[in-house]
């Protein structure tokens, strides 16, 4: 307890607390890093994808009812280039893992995606913008991100240990 006119003065204890909340801040503000999104929706379908490490992920689903549509034939363009996604029936979407499509939409920017959806009753095309955040390419924001959430982790455990330890010496000095 400070009585009045008495300064505080930076204990031990007061410097840990403070540099490993300086450090979580600085972390969670690095890791706050978006991930590549797109959407497209039209009267029949509504599309939604993301860039994770191992690709492009797409999920599709009917429109009126938000249902997912398992095993449609799903072509993607950009730039002039189309590829088909292949569908993943565990996971059920649709994945894409060419890493040399892929690289066209590294770039930071909104990058203009068509996308033809063909079922046995239906067929579509939708539009939509692949936003990437920043001119790191999505792979490693991802593996950045997954980086920083050790980083805070490691710096909570490492903070608690500290103060443990102050906490076990100056009951030692009491004694």
């Amino acid at each position: 307890m400070v009585c009045p006119g008495q300064k505080k003065t930076a204990t031990p204890r007061r410097v840990a607390l403070g540099a490993v909340l300086a450090l979580l801040a600085g972390l969670a503000a690095a890791a706050v890093e978006p991930v590549p999104v797109v959407v497209a929706e039209s009267e029949s379908f509504e599309i939604v994808g993301r860039w994770y490490e191992d690709g492009l992920r797409l999920y599709v689903d009917a429109a009126p009812d938000n249902t997912p549509v398992l095993a449609a034939q799903l072509t993607v363009e950009a730039q002039g280039e189309e590829i088909v996604a292949a569908y993943d029936a565990a996971a059920g979407l649709y994945r894409i893992d060419d890493a040399a499509w892929l690289a066209r939409l590294r770039p930071a920017g909104a990058h203009p995606l068509a996308f033809t959806v063909l079922t046995d009753e239906t067929a579509d095309v939708l539009a939509g913008d692949l936003v990437v955040g920043s001119a790191e390419s999505p792979v490693v924001a991802a593996v950045s991100t997954h980086t920083a959430r050790w980083l805070v982790l490691l710096a909570g455990v490492g903070g608690l240990v500290v103060t443990l330890a102050w906490r076990r010496r100056g009951k030692r000095g009491e004694a």
